[in-house]
């Protein structure tokens, strides 16, 4: 009873006569045809078997009449109804292309903006770079690299080497329980200066390599960079490793610039950390992890943008 009586009242949020007289709005010309042919049908038999110039009579024949102009009425309704859909119909379909069209500039310009900022982060990762390698007085056999972690794997943020051929990215991913990186990560200090030289002792080189590091002869033969000496960093962020910044040479050259190395690293500690910082938080504009385009992502790249063009004013 509880719940039959919950239907009415001004306390009642069912709205059930609404919801009727919703659906007889929406189908009040197909039901006024409806009725008024069958009462159209009745009548007619009526007619025929009522005495004709009988009060009778002339009573069904207007009520025959009736039914008729509202058969009549029920039709016209019924074609304006569905000519006003079909208007309707076309309208949002001049929408929907409207919007489509909207949507595909919109994602163009993203696209443009996010090429626009990616290339800017870029120079501003190789400024900082460029500025540690003239310190450090980097030769043609050296390069240095900052990588960040996430979803147990290292990726790339950038890199700098007077050796062009060194300086190339090849890959953007990198394991996070393999090699130098791993090692810097995990005890915050790695150094490796006792590799035999590649172009001196491939075999030796390469079994070094994989002994110490994991990595198999495949993976090794599709090295850019066949480095012998390693030194790496890792990168702090409130206490917790964020990063890695990795110094490599093919000549034994990295050694004897342990010290300065160590001292330039601290002193550009806070700006590796904001560049990882940013290259973790908006990975998916950089890096192009996403294809969702929309306005909390334009948002995130004038945010981006204006880190990018505040920390180039300090270069």
């Amino acid at each position: 009873m509880i719940k039959i009586w919950s239907f009415f009242g001004f306390a009642s949020n069912k709205e059930f006569f609404c919801k009727i007289g919703s659906k007889i709005d929406k189908g009040g010309y197909l039901a006024i045809t409806s009725v008024s042919t069958l009462f159209a049908g009745i009548l007619v038999k009526l007619l025929l078997d009522t005495v004709i110039n009988t009060r009778l009579f002339w009573l069904f024949l207007l009520l025959f009449i009736i039914s008729l102009l509202f058969l009549v009425f029920g039709i016209m309704g019924g074609y304006n109804d569905s000519k006003k859909l079909l208007e309707d119909k076309k309208n949002a379909e001049e929408k929907l292309k409207k919007l489509t069209i909207k949507h595909n500039d919109l994602s163009e310009s993203l696209k443009k903006e996010e090429g626009n900022l990616r290339k800017l982060h870029e120079n501003l990762v190789e400024s900082w770079l460029k500025n540690i390698d003239m310190k450090i007085e980097m030769n043609h056999a050296e390069r240095v690299s900052i990588y960040f972690s996430d979803n147990n794997s290292f990726y790339i943020l950038g890199r700098y080497s007077k050796n062009p051929k060194l300086e190339k990215i090849h890959t953007q991913k990198f394991p996070l329980n393999k090699g130098v990186l791993s090692r810097a990560w995990e005890k915050d200090e790695c150094t490796e200066f006792n590799c035999p030289i590649y172009t001196q002792d491939n075999e030796e080189y390469e079994d070094h390599i994989h002994n110490e590091y994991g990595y198999d002869r495949e993976k090794i033969l599709a090295f850019t960079m066949r480095s012998c000496d390693y030194i790496g960093f890792s990168i702090k962020d409130r206490g917790k490793n964020i990063g890695v910044i990795i110094f490599e040479s093919e000549t034994r050259s990295l050694e004897e610039k342990l010290d300065n190395i160590k001292d330039v690293v601290n002193s550009y500690n806070e700006q590796i950390r904001g560049l990882i910082v940013d290259g973790k938080n908006y990975e998916h504009i950089l890096f192009g992890n996403r294809d969702v385009t929309n306005s909390t992502e334009m948002e995130a790249i004038k945010e981006l943008s204006s880190k990018v063009v505040t920390r180039s004013q300090y270069e």
